[in-house]
């Protein structure tokens, strides 16, 4: 019975190492030459990668096969349920000088313009900014794309799937768009 034990204990790690090998890149290109694009509009602060994550349908089943086994986890894999992508990219910014509002970046202006998405908030204060856009398949919400930046740091998510069953369980929890939007990002949104 012990080497069943092991055998499975190896099965699972593999699995794991696995997923993450065949789940594709695991740093958020995309989002890490949108902070360089940002960065060339803030000279003088730096910026530095705390984290730099893409996730993709294998790493993402693996984690939704993982919180199914807790119950402490379950919530979180309902979340994860109509996902099938997940980009997270987070910079803190060590020399803070954003004095002024930064104008929205190419890239962005690009998944606008040229990819059919469409801005869903716009905040551009002196020491914040935050840009979240989303993009529409057959009337369901399939891509979100948030970037958030304050003086000290920058975040940047990128999400794909079934995105409209997502959104209608956090505004059943958070009661509106806009409470879900106040809760998460604050104030200024």
């Amino acid at each position: 019975m012990r080497n069943r034990t092991k055998r499975t204990c190896w099965t699972y790690l593999t699995a794991a190492v696995m997923a993450l090998l065949l789940g594709g890149c695991m740093q958020a290109h995309q989002l890490n030459s949108l902070c360089e694009e940002i960065a060339d509009e803030c000279p003088g602060t730096h910026f530095e990668r705390e984290i730099s994550i893409s996730l993709g349908p294998i790493s993402l089943g693996l984690a939704r096969f993982a919180t199914g086994f807790s119950e402490d986890t379950r919530e979180a894999r309902e979340y994860l349920d109509g996902v099938n992508r997940i980009q997270l990219a987070i910079y803190k910014i060590s020399s803070p000088q954003l004095d002024k509002r930064l104008r929205l970046p190419q890239q962005l202006r690009d998944l606008i313009e040229e990819d059919g998405w469409e801005m869903v908030v716009k905040s551009s204060e002196k020491d914040e900014t935050a840009w979240i856009l989303y993009r529409e398949d057959d009337g369901k919400i399939r891509d979100m794309h948030i970037t958030a930046l304050d003086r000290e740091e920058l975040v940047m998510i990128r999400i794909s799937g079934r995105l409209d069953e997502l959104f209608e369980k956090a505004m059943k929890e958070e009661g509106s768009m806009a409470n879900l939007v106040h809760s998460k990002f604050g104030k200024t949104l």
